[in-house]
């Protein structure tokens, strides 16, 4: 399980830093939880904003929460 885990993290991580926007919003959720990877909220924002920018809406409201809050 833990490989598996690390194998699904390793591929959104690839989809992210390809600039897939579903990737960047999936990566920035696991920062966001601490899951699969370290607990990380300013990374999460990040990657919420690079998603963010090219005008993905769940990223959008999710960077939006993070800011209210």
């Amino acid at each position: 399980a833990a490989v598996d885990r690390a194998r699904a993290v390793s591929l959104i991580r690839a989809a992210a830093d390809a600039g897939l926007p579903e990737g960047q919003h999936t990566l920035a959720g696991l920062y966001a939880q601490g899951n699969g990877v370290p607990h990380d909220p300013g990374l999460a924002r990040r990657w919420y904003g690079k998603a963010a920018a090219q005008g993905f809406s769940p990223s959008r409201l999710e960077l939006a929460n993070i800011l209210q809050n």
